[in-house]
């Protein structure tokens, strides 16, 4: 089983983009299932995600007495994905509720659980470092880094490189990133032309994120275009 997680809180606004472009796949999305995770207090996001009648869906209201911010960020981002996987979810897309996908995003998910994963942690769908004017759509490299802007990950994979680290400081994304690169010889895979845009110019902490790497960025927004992903095995250094 392939599933999508999405982590909402309290932007109806982006949660709406996010699951238009969901909806909007090149794919049917008949064989994928859709995991909710919505932290308590935004009855306009609780609706909006009630109404997705495109796809299965799953939806999972917290209950989380927590005042501090980050903390119930971490504990909700992952308690979809351990949901998803505890169901029976073979490969799953992360994403949160200001994280907008490419058309072939589910495409390239496709691609990614064919390929030989033995030394690979992720393949992240938002490439933040690679600034190449005119990106190769088809290319896909390995790299040390990780954004956690959208990512695919088995449940294997989600086991040994995220879990252990999830809920640790500074924050889930920047903890497993960090763990992952613990692991000697063990990579990332991230395609040139990103398959994920962030969105998140309000909202939370990521305001002065969203203005330092999102100003500029490129992503595919071609829908119904076929992609010939192929893997370079050179490791990119940034």
């Amino acid at each position: 089983m392939k599933t999508i997680t999405l982590a909402c809180k309290d932007r109806p606004d982006y949660t709406l983009k996010v699951l238009n472009s969901l909806k909007e796949q090149n794919k049917k999305l008949d064989d994928y299932k859709l995991y909710v995770n919505i932290d308590p207090g935004c009855k306009e996001v609780e609706d909006i995600c009630k109404k997705v009648d495109f796809i299965e869906t799953d939806i999972k209201i917290l209950q989380l007495n927590e005042s501090n911010i980050r903390k119930r960020i971490d504990k909700n981002t992952y308690d979809v994905m351990e949901r998803t996987f505890s169901d029976g979810s073979d490969f799953n897309l992360y994403l949160e509720d200001d994280v907008i996908m490419s058309p072939d995003a589910l495409d390239i998910m496709d691609w990614y659980a064919g390929q030989d994963l033995t030394n690979i942690a992720l393949l992240c769908l938002c490439n933040l470092w690679d600034r190449t004017n005119q990106p190769d759509e088809n290319l896909v490299y390995k790299v040390r880094c990780a954004c956690g802007w959208g990512f695919i990950t088995s449940k294997f994979q989600f086991e040994k490189y995220c879990k252990p680290a999830w809920i640790t400081k500074p924050s889930w994304d920047k903890a497993v990133a960090n763990y992952i690169r613990t692991f000697e010889g063990i990579y990332n895979l991230v395609p040139q032309l990103s398959r994920t845009s962030n969105i998140g110019a309000k909202g939370t902490d990521k305001g002065a994120c969203y203005r330092m790497f999102m100003i500029g960025h490129k992503y595919n927004k071609i829908k119904g275009k076929k992609f010939n992903y192929y893997l370079q095995n050179k490791v990119r250094v940034f």
